[in-house]
């Protein structure tokens, strides 16, 4: 949508405005709709999403959405991150989500051990240190996750109780987001407005082939002497097509910008940070850029002590979407979503 040379080494602040209104804010109605999975009321307030996107009556104007669109592109062609002001996502549902994850870290190895994601699985506990997210599976990485493929498979009820509805409200909420910013980076680059948002349509059926993923992370506290190869989190790029990232006020978060220095991605209250995966790089012969990033060790002693959470949100395409370059390139090789995925996972954990 421009010639002008993209930014490669600023992560932009875009304010979604009208976009960000789309998304529902009443905890209770999304509940109920998420609690509807894959029956007719989830279609049909998907349906009114994507709506919301197209420019429809009581939707945003179009030149709001191509003001967006022009942003977010301008962001994910250049670094490959930005920051989402005005996303609509209420802070109550997002601190809902990071008190029961911090209560169910806070439980005892033997419990949490009790939902532990087995090799083959992407559901559940996984403990430190056993996702090694850097190529070189040199450092120890000091993290624990929680990993939610959908609500049918077991959370930590009798332990937490409260994490279920907590996770049903947000992850209906993620959802209108990513329809939104799904359909701003296809008109973005003159796609079809619904190219890529259908091909994520199996995201809310339970049971389904989504191969989305919803993971709460948790950074505990460093000791008082790590080895000099430890780190929060190993450098990597994303799987899928883009990821939501939630993040504490901790910080740590740093990305790879194209001269290989590493910028920070510091919290901004009241902000998400969204940024391209794998395959968003493969269907768009690398205009769109799924850039590199880490967690390090924070310096200063107070931040060391203290814990880190963020909560991501993975958006793939449905299992079988055969994923090549739209532009007719060789540049990357066809491949489905499915198969993607169990390549970057065989190299990434270890049982």
């Amino acid at each position: 949508m421009s010639s002008k040379k993209p930014d490669t080494t600023t992560i932009p602040i875009v304010d979604l405005g009208q976009l960000g209104e789309g998304v529902p804010t009443v905890d209770n109605l999304a509940q109920g709709l998420v609690m509807a999975v894959g029956g007719p009321a989830l279609k049909r307030w998907s349906d009114n999403s994507f709506s919301r996107c197209l420019g429809v009556a009581g939707g945003p104007s179009e030149d709001e959405l191509q003001r967006v669109a022009k942003e977010l592109g301008a962001a994910l062609t250049g670094v490959g991150f930005a920051y989402l002001k005005n996303h609509g996502i209420p802070s109550q549902q997002v601190e809902a989500v990071f008190s029961s994850a911090s209560k169910f870290f806070s439980l005892g190895k033997e419990t949490k051990l009790k939902y532990e994601k087995g090799p083959s699985q992407r559901h559940g506990y996984v403990a430190v240190d056993r996702e090694k997210l850097d190529a070189s599976a040199k450092f120890l990485e000091l993290r624990e996750t929680f990993n939610v493929k959908d609500m049918s498979y077991p959370l930590p009820d009798e332990e937490v109780p409260e994490m279920r509805m907590a996770l049903e409200t947000f992850r209906a909420s993620c959802w209108a987001l990513v329809s939104n910013v799904l359909t701003a980076i296809a008109i973005a680059i003159d796609l079809e407005r619904d190219f890529f948002t259908s091909t994520q349509e199996e995201l809310f059926k339970s049971g389904g082939e989504s191969l989305a993923l919803l993971r709460m992370a948790y950074y505990p506290t460093v000791p008082a002497t790590v080895p000099p190869n430890t780190i929060r989190c190993g450098a990597h790029t994303d799987y899928g097509t883009i990821t939501l990232l939630f993040q504490d006020d901790m910080g740590g978060l740093q990305v790879r910008d194209v001269e290989g220095r590493w910028v920070d991605a510091t919290p901004i209250p009241g902000t998400i940070v969204v940024n391209a995966g794998d395959l968003l790089q493969f269907w768009t012969g690398g205009k769109y850029v799924a850039t590199e990033h880490r967690v390090i060790i924070p310096e200063e002693e107070v931040r060391r002590q203290s814990p880190r959470q963020s909560i991501a949100f993975f958006v793939d395409p449905n299992a079988e979407t055969l994923v090549r370059p739209l532009d007719g390139s060789n540049t990357y090789q066809p491949i489905t979503a499915k198969q993607h995925l169990l390549n970057r996972i065989r190299m990434t954990y270890t049982y």
